[in-house]
């Protein structure tokens, strides 16, 4: 299909799209046309669906993205609720489109006009005429020889794993990436006090450049760090994501250093409203130079974990929820033994029946999480599984933001520092330290989450 056909196509879903009324209720997909297409592959649609805001398609754009009924297609529809304000995306449906999840089915690359206001996804192999390129027909395994991605020369395909089109994982879908320049758009400041009485304060975005504390490096990792020994409260950074997520989503963080010294209290960790009523899950928690994590869920009274091996106060409810159920983390899981080791990925599944927890070691990270298509089926045991059932039901967790921050002292860091949480204090504040508190600060090369049957996460309206 040449650039030209698709321009086409596309103005004649705009002309579709202007008797659509902006709520996605009256605006139906173009029906196949019965050459081969009966699986959608050059379905135009626009609909303006909320629950579709998170595909990465339409980031740029002001509106949602919305599958069709095949679950193959994607539009984004102008959040207004004017007809006029309906911007239909077209996919070409070839067969190299798995770096943008609206064609994680593919195996290829999606490329954007430099319009930006349609997507083609283009395979990468050998470019053949435009004369010979057809739709792949029901019955037809071998995909059609598609010539690049027309309409955006700065479009770089990489080769096709296979020549069959590949459907990726319906468990893998990618809802949300964090990283690089683009890791901030991800998340919020928190500027408040700190609620577990740390000697810290949370500073701004602005405050956070300002002071240096935030950066990107040459490799592309962000850097979150602090400001100690100024004989005031350090300065830190805790960041929470913009969007709440329901059940069915998979939180993966890839870690190149984690925070480490006397008096540090670095987590990465889950929360829903209304503490503890919506839970807590930390995957991440260290205090001091430990050099392992603790994982823990907070949650209100009603759930045990005592079927957990190794679990410490088996009520999630324990000294009100501010105790939790929890285990330890494998040796080398934290600290400066995790960080002398390349650091790693730590991947937290959440669905209706438990709460799973891995940790990847630099060189042992699966496969399917570099290209976006977990399969935790396929990766072992996790080392700890929090399940669901009569003695915690799947409910105690609803509506959670994520969280990573970098706390000092107060409420665990300064009970457990020789001398108690005032020398905690006073050794953070002093100058003499700054050195020895050096690797007080978060690498991280990226945030990822991934979701299969849960909805696509909601603006976080109560953060």
């Amino acid at each position: 299909m040449s650039y030209l056909t698709v321009l086409l196509l596309r103005a004649v879903v705009l002309t579709i799209a202007e008797s659509c009324n902006g709520t996605g209720s009256h605006c139906p997909a173009l029906a196949t046309n019965g050459d081969g297409d009966d699986h959608g592959l050059l379905q135009l649609v626009a609909r303006s669906d909320p629950s579709c805001a998170a595909y990465l398609t339409c980031s740029g754009l002001s509106g949602n993205c919305c599958p069709d009924s095949t679950g193959l297609m994607l539009s984004c529809c102008s959040a207004s609720s004017g007809p006029s304000d309906v911007q239909p995306v077209v996919i070409i449906d070839s067969v190299a489109c798995a770096a943008n999840p609206a064609c994680s089915h593919l195996s290829g690359d999606c490329c954007p006009p430099s319009t930006g206001e349609m997507l083609a996804c283009c395979e990468s192999l050998a470019a053949a005429p435009a004369s010979s390129q057809s739709k792949p027909s029901p019955s037809t395994s071998a995909p059609p020889q598609q010539a690049g991605c027309r309409g955006n020369s700065s479009c770089k395909a990489t080769p096709a794993v296979n020549a069959t089109p590949h459907r990726a994982n319906p468990d893998s879908a990618l809802q949300l990436e964090c990283a690089g320049k683009k890791f901030l758009d991800c998340w919020t400041f928190f500027t408040e006090s700190d609620p577990t009485s740390g000697y810290v304060t949370y500073v701004s975005k602005d405050e956070a450049i300002e002071y240096g504390l935030y950066s990107v490096e040459d490799s592309g990792a962000v850097r979150l760090g602090s400001l100690v020994g100024t004989n005031e409260r350090a300065k830190s950074i805790r960041v929470q994501s913009k969007e709440t997520f329901q059940v069915g989503h998979i939180f993966v963080i890839d870690i190149a250093h984690m925070p480490t010294g006397q008096g540090t209290w670095p987590a990465w960790w889950s929360y829903g409203p209304s503490w503890p009523e919506n839970g807590e899950i930390d995957t991440i928690e260290t205090v001091e130079t430990e050099t392992w994590v603790h994982t823990t869920l907070h949650t209100s009274a009603g759930c045990s974990m005592s079927s957990v091996s190794g679990v410490f106060h088996s009520d999630c409810n324990a000294g009100d929820a501010n105790d939790g159920c929890g285990v330890d983390g494998p040796a080398g899981s934290g600290g400066s033994s995790f960080n002398s080791a390349g650091g790693g990925v730590y991947a937290t599944r959440w669905t209706e029946s438990s709460i799973d927890v891995w940790l990847f070691k630099r060189a042992e990270i699966p496969q399917d999480l570099t290209t976006n298509e977990p399969d935790p089926d396929a990766w072992g045991a996790p080392y700890v599984s929090f399940p669901f059932g009569e003695s915690c039901p799947a409910s105690h967790f609803n509506d959670t933001v994520l969280v990573i921050n970098l706390d000092f002292c107060g409420n665990w860091a300064g009970n457990v520092f020789p001398g108690g949480n005032g020398a905690c204090e006073s050794y953070v504040g002093d100058p003499a330290n700054k050195g020895s508190l050096a690797d007080a600060f978060w690498e991280i090369n990226s945030v990822k989450v991934f979701s299969a049957s849960a909805p696509s996460p909601q603006p976080a309206s109560w953060a």
